[in-house]
């Protein structure tokens, strides 16, 4: 039962930075391509996804920290803060599922355009409220469905983490540097029980009894 708890806690935790890395990865994609006018001029713009969603980077960071906190905290302390860090997480995944909403409506990010209004100097005027210098903008949603994807998972088993995080602690109780002191080793005994010195310091007596009636 042990080994098998031991074993869950691996899993669990391996499943858990996963997660969070493949968040982190393909966070560092561009999501958001757009074209604007500037004065004229047609000027590109490739976003990635840490500035497409304002908690993409908190959502990243959070996940990692997250996991240092579980890994090293024990007993109530770890409980409690497993119960917080899910429902955060919940709180965060719900949010990207609303972003991922607009995303498929191909709604331009709000982020993305106020970089287009403050490198064009136009605000507003689009069809949306966004700036009207934005002539086309593209989003591979597929990205935005994988970060959303791996967050719901990803506070779906910090969830069951919190809920099985007590049975950890069955594996922590014994400290595996901890030995057991050395056991005296007993003399050597010889025949009847008599230590091997004794027997033989007898011997010795005998030996010299014998020499002297000679």
């Amino acid at each position: 039962m042990m080994f098998k708890d031991r074993r869950s806690k691996a899993n669990q935790l391996l499943a858990w930075v996963v997660l969070v890395s493949a968040q982190a990865a393909v966070a560092g994609f561009t999501w958001t391509w757009v074209m604007y006018d500037f004065a004229g001029v047609h000027k590109e713009l490739n976003v990635a996804g840490y500035n497409v969603w304002p908690l993409a980077s908190a959502q990243v960071l959070f996940g990692f920290a997250g996991f240092a906190v579980i890994a090293l905290t024990r007993g109530l302390a770890r409980r409690v803060m497993a119960f917080v860090i899910a429902a955060l997480s919940i709180a965060m995944a719900v949010f990207n599922l609303s972003d991922l909403a607009a995303v498929i409506n191909n709604v331009v990010p709000p982020k993305v355009n106020g970089m287009v209004e403050k490198a064009s100097g136009i605000q507003g005027g689009g069809a949306d409220g966004s700036s009207a210098a934005i002539l086309h903008h593209m989003t591979a949603v597929t990205l935005p469905i994988a970060f959303t994807l791996a967050a719901v998972l990803l506070a779906l088993l910090q969830l069951g983490i919190a809920f099985t995080v007590g049975r950890w602690a069955t594996g922590e109780k014994r400290d595996k540097y901890t030995r057991g002191k050395p056991s005296v080793a007993e003399k050597p005994k010889g025949k009847g029980g008599k230590s091997a010195a004794k027997e033989a310091a007898q011997k010795g007596d005998n030996i010299a009894l014998w020499d002297s009636q000679r």
